[in-house]
């Protein structure tokens, strides 16, 4: 929609030295504010993309049942975090992990709230912890199909994004998780 407008825009002075240059500016000016109140009527969009690390050591992953880990912050009133994408990365130590509750039970989540039914942020990242070798787990998160977080406004307006396991604690292990996301912020 810019484009097109820039170069109707574009057309119109080069048009403004064999027409009036004060007709061609109102028109352009009518142009640039149509365009304006057009965008701003459009769906939210993130205007920049950020980056987080969060190192989860051996004490945190064996509590991360009980204590969810945050990993982004709340953005602040009327405003959601959007999780583009998470890559996990698994220093194994000398001993798995054990317990827990599979591939979807622990990942990134919306909120704090401790709840079973709390929204994911990604496809999961359970079963890496219980690997018996260090590895990186590519989580499936926007465009990679995910099937995405549905819920009320609530739960993502001015949630932080925490790392939970919302199954069994883990037990045993002595390894440390490294998560890197990708995310942006909107106004919905």
């Amino acid at each position: 929609m810019w484009i097109v407008a820039l170069v109707l825009i574009g057309l119109m002075l080069s048009l403004s030295s064999r027409t009036a240059p004060v007709a061609t500016a109102i028109v352009a000016l009518v142009l640039i504010g149509l365009m304006l109140s057009l965008s701003a009527s459009a769906a939210p969009v993130a205007t920049a993309v950020y980056r987080v690390e969060a190192v989860i050591p051996q004490a945190k992953l064996l509590n991360a049942a009980a204590a969810p880990v945050r990993v982004i912050p709340a953005p602040g009133p009327g405003r959601a975090v959007i999780v583009l994408q998470s890559v996990y990365s698994y220093t194994f130590g000398t001993t798995a992990y054990s317990g827990g509750g599979g591939a979807t039970s622990a990942g990134l989540y919306y909120g704090n709230n401790l709840q079973s039914s709390q929204m994911n942020a990604d496809s999961g990242a359970g079963s890496i912890v219980t690997a018996p070798s260090s590895s990186i787990l590519v989580a499936g998160t926007y465009p990679n199909g995910f099937d995405g977080a549905f819920d009320a406004a609530s739960t993502f307006l001015d949630s932080p994004v925490v790392f939970f396991n919302q199954s069994v604690p883990w037990t045993g292990g002595d390894g440390f998780l490294h998560i890197t996301v990708l995310y942006g912020i909107v106004d919905p």
